[in-house]
């Protein structure tokens, strides 16, 4: 059994990282360096898998509170099970149903939608003659742009 969130189907695995340069000490849980968005300075992206394809580094420092380190959702022989990391002390929070996770998992998803559009965007303008290649970036970031609004999103 999948999961449909926005236009994309998850067949075994949704992973959010949002903290993903944080480093913890696993026996104290004490975080002891990092460079992420839970301390306001470096990466404020976040990684997505969505099973096998991977987006790396999508935007995602307006959607996702500070204190959430990763959300992890997997398929195990057709039930799914939902379940959100913090990056201080408290414990992971466990949700019941794909409809009680936070609408910024719908946003960072929408996000990687948008991603794969530039991708698209620039190959298609990159398989064309010179003037289409000078305008590759240009048009790919038109059609992210146009996805993330027509969703209500920002870039």
């Amino acid at each position: 059994m999948s999961i449909t969130i926005n236009n994309t189907t998850v067949n075994s695995r949704l992973t959010i990282i949002f903290d993903a340069d944080a480093q913890k000490d696993h026996s104290t849980g004490e975080i002891i360096s990092s460079d992420g968005p839970a301390f306001g300075t470096g990466n404020t992206e976040s990684d997505v898998y969505l099973d096998n394809k991977i987006h790396l580094n999508i935007r995602s420092h307006t959607e996702i509170p500070s204190t959430v380190h990763a959300l992890q959702c997997w398929n195990k022989g057709g039930t799914w099970t939902y379940e959100l990391e913090h990056t201080n002390n408290d414990p992971n929070t466990t949700y019941a149903a794909q409809s009680d996770l936070p609408q910024w998992v719908t946003n960072v998803v929408i996000r990687c939608e948008a991603q794969d559009k530039w991708q698209t965007a620039y190959d298609t303008a990159m398989a064309g003659d010179a003037d289409a290649q000078a305008n590759a970036v240009s048009d790919a970031d038109t059609a992210r742009v146009n996805y993330l609004s027509d969703h209500s999103i920002t870039y």
